[in-house]
């Protein structure tokens, strides 16, 4: 049996996500946020080796050759992974929702929610930890859809950014009712 291991057990999320970097990135708007992430992350890694040699480990025990290249590559996709979670601090809620407009396509997705709206059904949709699934819920909120998100977060701090988030980007006008639901505490696994 191949036993796979996740770089840092979260511990790189956790400090992407403190409050202090929160705060950079919701109160500074000129600043390349993905880049900053980008050289957070980097440094993150440089502090922690032993977490480059468990990426290492885990292509060995897939049997594939890797590159120093195609490290470097990895690690910056994990990062990559993880600013994800942070993109709806970095801009205004209008640059936020033009961006989203822009990037996410979904027009038959967004027929088939308004037929069901339209019907007076309540629509579940069930996402896969997989992608960009933190992107799906604002994306959907832009059209308006009063949206009940199950989730967990990581941190405290980035759950309570995100509530305060949600709010501003409802009252903008910008985006419809975003609500959380959320299962466990940052950093228990829990399962509905």
């Amino acid at each position: 049996m191949i036993k796979i291991n996740w770089p840092g057990d979260m511990k790189l999320s956790r400090d992407l996500q403190s409050k202090e970097i929160l705060n950079i990135i919701t109160k500074n708007k000129d600043l390349d946020a993905r880049s900053y992430i980008i050289n957070k992350g980097e440094e993150w890694f440089f502090d922690n080796p032993q977490e480059v040699e468990i990426i290492k480990s885990n292509l060995e025990q897939l049997n594939l050759s890797y590159s120093e290249d195609l490290i470097i590559k990895i690690k910056k996709n994990i990062i990559l992974h993880y600013f994800e979670k942070l993109i709806a601090f970095c801009w205004s809620p209008k640059t936020f929702h033009t961006w989203l407009r822009e990037v996410i396509e979904g027009n038959n997705e967004i027929d088939m929610l308004e037929k069901s709206m339209k019907s007076g059904k309540g629509t579940l949709i069930a996402i896969s930890h997989f992608g960009g699934v933190e992107l799906i819920s604002p994306w959907l909120s832009t059209y308006k859809y009063p949206l009940n998100v199950v989730l967990r977060f990581t941190t405290k701090d980035l759950s309570e950014a995100s509530f305060k988030r949600a709010c501003e980007l409802t009252e903008s006008g910008y985006f419809g009712p975003l609500n959380f639901i959320e299962i466990g505490k940052p950093g228990k696994l829990s399962a509905l």
